[in-house]
Order: C-alpha cells, then sequence, then structure tokens
C-alpha cells in the first residue's frame, strides 16, 4: 500500500478549537450528560479534547476547518511513527501512567499532550488512550478490503471506525493494531484529529 504524503494535527481537536464551529451555527454542541464529557469544562480547561460527539457532528468540523478526519491507513501510519513495526506509538514499551490517559490512572480524559512519553517520534501525541478517535472509514472486517493507497473504505454499514483507545481502555485496546467500531450515532467517548494533504 502507497499513501499519499499528508499532514496530521499534533493533538485530538480541542474543546477550544471546537467552540468557534457551535458559535458560528455550523456545529451541533457535543453532549455534556456524562463527568467525562468535555465541553461542559471548555472554559476552565480549554485543552480538554472534545469528546461526547458522533461521526457526523466530527465530519461537519473537519469541513468547516477544510481539513478532513484522518482515514484508517493514515491513522494507523502515523500511530506507527511513519509505518514502523511497533506495538504502542512510542515504540515496543508497555504502557505505563506516563505514557498514557488509560484506565487506573485517570477516571476523565486530560488535557491534550499531557503524557511527552507517550508522543510518537514524530511529536504527535495522544493517539493510545484519552479519548477514542473517530476516522473516515466505514468499518469493515480485517485489512483485506482495504484500498491500495489508503483512501476510507466506504460501505452501506453505519459502523464507523474508531481507533486510540481512551481515558477507561485497558492495555490491550491502545496497541496500534487494535481496531473498533461504533455506530455513527455514537457520542461518548469519542473525539477526533484532523489531516490535510501535505503542500
Amino acid at each position: 500500500m502507497k499513501i499519499a504524503a499528508f499532514q496530521m494535527t499534533r493533538s485530538e481537536v480541542t474543546v477550544a478549537q471546537f467552540e468557534p464551529c457551535v458559535l458560528a451555527g455550523v456545529c451541533r454542541r457535543p453532549r455534556q450528560d456524562h463527568a467525562w464529557c468535555t465541553w461542559s469544562r471548555r472554559h476552565q480547561q480549554p485543552q480538554l479534547p472534545v469528546n461526547c460527539l458522533d461521526w457526523s457532528q466530527a465530519m461537519t468540523y473537519a469541513r468547516w476547518v477544510k481539513a478532513a478526519l484522518p482515514t484508517e491507513a493514515q491513522w494507523e501510519y502515523a500511530a506507527r511513527a511513519a509505518g514502523q513495526d511497533i506495538r504502542y506509538p512510542w515504540g515496543q514499551a508497555e504502557p505505563t501512567c506516563e505514557h498514557t490517559v488509560m484506565k487506573g490512572c485517570h477516571k476523565r480524559p486530560q488535557p491534550v499532550c499531557s503524557k511527552p512519553k507517550g508522543h510518537t517520534p514524530q511529536g504527535i501525541c495522544d493517539m493510545a488512550g484519552n479519548v477514542w478517535e473517530w476516522t473516515a472509514d466505514h468499518y469493515e472486517t480485517g485489512y483485506q478490503t482495504m484500498t491500495s493507497d489508503g483512501a476510507a473504505r466506504r460501505s452501506k454499514t453505519h459502523r464507523r471506525v474508531r481507533r486510540g483507545g481512551c481515558f477507561n481502555s485497558a492495555v490491550d485496546h491502545l496497541r496500534n493494531r487494535n481496531r473498533a467500531y461504533y455506530l455513527k450515532t455514537k457520542r461518548y467517548p469519542l473525539g477526533f484529529r484532523l489531516v490535510s494533504p501535505s503542500k
């Protein structure tokens, strides 16, 4: 597979970044009816990752800023530090509370990039833990149906690929190879990051 060059945001989209889209009347407000939904704390902790939003909300914001959700192939390429055969974004070492926001460390999401030991060698943070991340792909079992250029897979299913684990994920969910899905209307504890073509 050959993936066209792309740029990825260093962090998950924050509540501070998402708020202007809501104020502009373009984006719907994320849910805030659970202790680990971050929208209600946007003024106290503006660097929290925005979460508790569905796939369509993430797509709307991405279009508003003229970017895109990463395809599953792009997401995994970045999580593997530009395609390396590593277990976690930072390498082979098992996760600790110094690497990631995971189960047993925190009970809710933390400000983005708060775990420097867990960054990829390229400086991308929170690709394991903190909040699950939506991708552009419709969910298909396995990698057999991956496109040769890493484009997003499309199907009639309402399932969308989520990657990366979250604050209440066990170690197995934090591995780069871990894949899962939610229905596109699912909201929590889901967030996202963005990509754009390299210039």
